[in-house]
């Protein structure tokens, strides 16, 4: 939150801190890693998810009394990112491996390429989603 007092002066809130990151050919941003590798005269870049180190991929255990669908909502997650991202295919299969490494440390036995192949195909062959339609209102003149 910014203060302003009367000289025009800004002073920061005292728990607010700003990280600024310069340099490199590397980003990372909310959950993405944005890469930038030149090829020929220009510069492409490639996506990547990113983890911070401190990320575990603990979540329901699959022992627990919890609904089977809280119990793969991690995993439903992961393979929405995934299929929603514009990675390459180098990438997609890094993140196959780590979903399936988040299935088994929650002891999820899944067979998760078969689950990404379904998912995927459900988006291609699902219709294209059109705008709703507006109510359309129509005046009529008041006669008398």
């Amino acid at each position: 939150m910014l203060h302003f007092d009367t000289m025009g002066s800004q002073d920061f809130h005292a728990a607010m801190d700003f990280t600024l990151e310069v340099g490199g050919d590397s980003l990372n941003f909310l959950d993405l890693s944005l890469h930038l590798t030149p090829v020929s005269s220009w510069l492409k870049i490639e996506f990547d998810v990113y983890r911070k180190n401190t990320y575990s991929g603990v979540s329901i255990h699959n022992q627990s009394l919890h609904p089977r669908r809280q119990k793969l909502a991690i995993v439903n997650y992961a393979i929405h990112r995934l299929l929603h991202l514009p990675l390459s295919q180098a990438n997609q299969e890094k993140e196959i491996r780590h979903i399936e490494d988040i299935a088994l440390h929650n002891c999820l036995h899944l067979d998760v390429p078969a689950m990404v192949r379904r998912k995927s195909l459900r988006l291609l062959l699902q219709p294209p989603s059109t705008p709703p339609q507006r109510t359309k209102w129509v005046r009529l003149p008041f006669p008398g």
